[in-house]
């Protein structure tokens, strides 16, 4: 009886215990106890009432929870080329844009039950799939937002040999980045044109997939964000706790009286949009497209 009652006790062990594999393949049996953006907190399964332990985010593979849910942290899939749409050559052949299917939307993230995940707030520093930076804006639930990168440059957004009847794309989107970007891809393989007349848009790709110069109602949200939630406040400490975090992890400090590139072009064909961080108005400039000015990444998660 007492060893038919120890190995139910040990089965019973074996499947309560949460199992966090790390990169270099090491396992830990756990008791896991919050996912937060950058660390992951929980107790050996071994010694649940000892010490709670902190493991980086960047350190773990993946986590293999009680119930058999599993939850990826490390990439896996290689990135894709760098906006690698135009020839360096113009010589060289361009091929059609291949039409997009949209996949279907994934599956809605169900949390084991017990385990809490943390919310995501403004200021933080988010280092988690290989993306780093710090969180500009985040949704109502706290779950997902937008990054803005840790560094930044100065670059003009247009080539001045790119011809004055081309230099309106079409980049409208005043909310999404992402599409003009799209859009931008379609218009340079139509024209022939190499990507890299439009540098700021390549600067942000080469930060990683999925980096991208923001819209313009992206950067006034990074504004009012920067500055404590309210633009027309005059809030020092705000912005200070928000480059704070930035240098921090080796970046740059935001900018609070230059102007910032956006993606969204303005009613000139030789215009683009341009925000600050200052709450003092205009908000939004118009600017020619080959002049130089800040540029800033941005990356959803």
């Amino acid at each position: 009886m007492f060893i038919f009652a120890a190995l139910v006790c040990g089965i019973f062990s074996a499947m309560a215990q949460d199992l966090i594999v790390k990169i270099d393949a090491t396992e830990i049996k756990s008791k896991v106890l919050e996912i937060a953006p950058d660390v992951v907190k929980y107790k050996k399964f071994s010694n649940l009432e000892g010490p709670t332990y902190i493991l980086p985010v960047s350190e773990i593979d993946h986590i293999v929870f009680a119930n058999g849910e599993k939850e990826q942290f490390r990439k896996t899939t290689p990135e894709k080329p760098i906006l690698a749409i135009c020839p360096s050559k113009p010589s060289d052949p361009v091929k059609p844009a291949e039409e997009k299917v949209s996949p279907s939307p994934a599956p809605k993230e169900e949390i084991p039950e017990g385990y809490v995940r943390k919310r995501f707030e403004v200021g933080e520093f988010y280092d988690r799939g290989g993306v780093r930076g710090v969180i500009c804006s985040v949704t109502e639930d706290g779950q997902h937002g937008l990054v803005v990168s840790l560094q930044e440059t100065t670059l003009a957004w247009c080539n001045k040999n790119v011809p004055a009847t081309l230099k309106e794309i079409g980049l409208d989107d005043k909310h999404d980045g992402e599409k003009n970007l799209e859009k931008l891809k379609v218009y340079v393989a139509a024209q022939k044109i190499d990507i890299h007349n439009f540098p700021p848009f390549v600067w942000c790709a080469k930060l990683g997939d999925g980096w991208y110069l923001p819209s313009i109602n992206e950067l006034l949200t990074i504004a009012v964000n920067f500055n404590g939630g309210n633009r027309a406040v005059f809030n020092r400490e705000a912005r200070n706790k928000f480059n704070d975090v930035l240098r921090a992890h080796g970046g740059a400090k935001l900018d609070r009286l230059m102007y910032y590139f956006t993606s969204t072009e303005g009613a000139e064909a030789r215009e683009v949009l341009t925000s600050h961080m200052a709450p003092e108005p205009p908000y939004i400039v118009p600017v020619n497209k080959t002049q130089k000015w800040l540029v800033r990444a941005v990356h959803k998660f």
